[in-house]
């Protein structure tokens, strides 16, 4: 017949204890001392002391944890609420646990000689190492507890950490056989939900879909329950954590799981109701999640929402009313915490998106079919003395090409919360869709000829293209005197985000074009893949060559330099630029050998 649970800790002979003095280990024959509780430990001086960094919330979350009987903890939503410190306590106290055992192997039947692991695994070891294992390294080595009663038995390092009694803490990579063989007590798990998901991957058990959280979880979960079950309960614990992504990314299913699975406990907060209330405002304003058939957006003040739609209502203070009217799925999964559709559409707020469009091209067509002539309106160049940007997506017999063609006006600054951004203010000067003839291929003779033409009215001096044939176009525009480059908008979501963020500012001016107005209207984002698609039957050539371009200004440091931004934001290289007294060679060779931004946009061809 088991023993009690009460038992375990109160009677048996598993525990050190320590004198009042503090750090000297009293004989073991003395009466057993019970763990002190995680309110204790993690307030208390001679333990983490922490009692004036913790929020009530998470202090909270913690003792709600220890109040029931978990093998696995689940900390998820919004960014910056608190969730991987949380867990990094947790962590401690588990290891602080452990500590109090006299000898543990026995304990679990294992062999005296193999370590039991505290294992720490992020999407990558680098991740792990910097963002985990060094926070809590730190909360070790500044721990009474840890540097007197219980102190690392060797320097720890950049990923190991050693005890006595064979206990370690290990920092891995995220791949799931990076603890294969281990005795993993506790195995602590960040950012799951942007771990890798492929198909068709040799990792895959079946040889199909990989994914990284799921076998991690599963690894960790087998090998704990064959070493760590003592007394009617599982010992170990699994520590999971994740800022909100897509449903059905890795955490939804865990919390899915934890409705059948009273072991799984699960914790997932707003910023605004993980931090303390005085830092908001009283008012509020309502927001609708969206679900499969209906995109998320900011309700009015005379929008009426069905009751039984009531629970896809998000109320949040009205200081997060700009994140939600900019980038209303950043503010849901970054804000609310809250996971989003695997697919949505991109740009929600359409007519946001059409006052954009509010300056004619420069070219007297929208599209054309390559070999076809077209003229350039010079009634329609704005700044004329701007250095223009171009961006290329190209393609031979099946797609279109997109062409397009832009510069910065001016700097905005643009209101953060309580801080101000200058960001530029981007016209595009032209947008061209390019069909290939039938039956036969795109002329990129033609396509240089037209950038030649266009740069005898305007300034043309950059151009970039993705990849997939560029090479020998790059080249010849290289030969002519084109700053050229490698840039893809396919490779995340970096450059659309940008896109997307210039059009809430109301920091980009479009031309018109039908084409272009129709693929940023039906661009969608697949969360899953982490990719800005358009949908079947559709397109995004034009989409893409604007995109890029507005990507490409954005990241150019040079244009603060020569527009006087840059000394509003950073005096300190203002007062390097004036020092170079207007000498642009030096100046040039400052950013270059200094800013890696423009190390990228100066790299070799």
């Amino acid at each position: 017949m088991g023993r009690s649970t009460v038992s375990v800790w109160r009677h048996d002979k598993r525990f050190k204890r320590y004198d009042d003095n503090f750090g000297k280990a009293a004989p073991s024959e003395q009466r057993d001392l019970t763990p002190v509780d995680i309110v204790t430990f993690v307030t208390a001086r001679r333990y983490l002391n922490k009692a004036g960094d913790i929020r009530p919330v998470i202090m909270q979350a913690l003792q709600d944890f220890y109040a029931g009987d978990y093998h696995t903890a689940l900390f998820g939503g919004a960014i910056g609420s608190g969730k991987t410190y949380a867990l990094q306590l947790i962590f401690l106290y588990e290891l602080y646990v452990l500590s109090c055992m006299i000898d543990p192997h026995s304990e679990f039947g294992l062999d005296s000689d193999s370590k039991i692991v505290f294992a720490i695994q992020n999407r990558t070891e680098r991740l792990a190492q910097d963002n985990d294992f060094a926070t809590i390294k730190a909360m070790i080595l500044k721990s009474p507890y840890f540097r007197k009663a219980f102190p690392p038995i060797s320097r720890p390092t950049k990923d190991r950490i050693h005890f006595g009694n064979n206990i370690s803490i290990f920092a891995e990579s995220g791949d799931f056989r990076a603890v294969l063989g281990l005795n993993a007590y506790v195995s602590f798990m960040d950012e799951t939900d942007y771990m890798t998901v492929s198909s068709d991957s040799v990792k895959a058990a079946d040889g199909k879909i990989y994914d990284q959280a799921k076998e991690m979880f599963n690894v960790a979960r087998s090998r704990q329950q064959s070493r760590f079950y003592l007394c009617g309960r599982q010992r170990s614990k699994i520590l999971l954590a994740s800022s909100a992504h897509y449903i059905g990314a890795f955490s939804s299913t865990v919390e899915a799981e934890a409705k059948q699975d009273a072991g799984i406990f699960v914790w997932k907060r707003a910023i605004w109701e993980a931090r303390d209330p005085r830092h908001y405002s009283d008012e509020v304003f309502h927001v609708f999640a969206g679900d499969q058939a209906r995109d998320p957006h900011v309700l009015g003040s005379d929008d009426v929402v069905d009751a039984k739609d009531r629970h896809l209502i998000i109320t949040a203070p009205v200081d997060f009313l700009p994140n939600a009217r900019r980038d209303i799925f950043k503010f849901l999964m970054d804000d609310a915490g809250i996971a989003v559709q695997p697919a949505s559409t991109f740009i929600t707020d359409k007519d946001q998106l059409s006052q954009a469009f509010r300056t004619e091209s420069i070219l007297s067509r929208q599209s054309i079919t390559s070999g076809e002539p077209i003229v350039l309106n010079a009634d329609n160049i704005l700044n004329p003395g701007a250095q223009r940007f171009c961006h290329l997506d190209l393609s031979k017999s099946r797609d279109s090409t997109g062409i397009g063609i832009g510069h910065v006006s001016h700097f905005d600054e643009i209101i953060r919360g309580d801080t101000g951004e200058l960001l530029p203010f981007i016209v595009i000067d032209a947008v061209l869709e390019i069909r290939p003839p039938k039956h036969s291929e795109i002329d990129y003779g033609r396509i240089r000829q037209l950038l030649y033409a266009i740069r005898r009215h305007i300034p043309l001096v950059r151009v970039t293209a993705d990849q997939a044939f560029s090479a020998d176009l790059l080249q010849q525009l290289a030969v002519q005197g084109f700053s050229v480059g490698l840039q893809s908008v396919d490779r995340g979501t970096g450059p659309y985000q940008t896109l997307k963020e210039s059009i809430a500012d109301g920091r980009l001016s479009l031309p018109k074009h039908d084409v272009l107005h129709r693929e940023l209207i039906d661009l969608q984002i697949n969360w899953k893949r982490g990719k800005i698609d358009h949908p079947v039957n559709g397109s995004k050539d034009c989409a893409d060559s604007v995109a890029g371009v507005v990507y490409g200004l954005s990241q150019d440091k040079r244009l603060r330099i020569e527009s006087g931004a840059i000394d509003r934001l950073m005096p300190t290289l203002g007062s390097i630029v004036t020092g170079f007294g207007g000498r642009r060679t030096e100046l040039d060779q400052y950013l270059v050998e200094n800013d890696p931004l423009v190390r990228a946009f100066n790299r070799p061809n």
